[in-house]
């Protein structure tokens, strides 16, 4: 089933959309940058911060398409990590 987005179109019509984000999820990490590394001078706040940003917008396709596929999987304003943690938990 599709998720409906407020004005009630489907998510699924936008395959282009949906197929970026698919790639984000496919997509190597990049070389990771620690908070360590920028203070201990090795990497840049830049790289750092770079580093960050592509990983919170990979983590933030994956959950658009988990809802894409399965709208009850998570909740308004949950993420997949606190519903993996509640998994583990229970």
């Amino acid at each position: 089933m599709a998720s409906l987005m407020e004005n009630g179109t489907s998510v699924l019509h936008y395959p282009a959309a949906l197929y970026r984000m698919a790639l984000t999820t496919k997509v190597p990490p990049e070389d990771p940058v620690t908070h360590e590394d920028v203070i201990a001078k090795r990497r840049t706040h830049a790289d750092y911060s770079h580093y960050y940003r592509s990983t919170m917008f990979q983590n933030e396709c994956e959950d658009c398409l988990l809802r894409a596929v399965d709208p009850d999987a998570l909740k308004v304003g949950e993420t997949r990590i606190e519903l993996y943690g509640a998994a583990a938990r229970a």
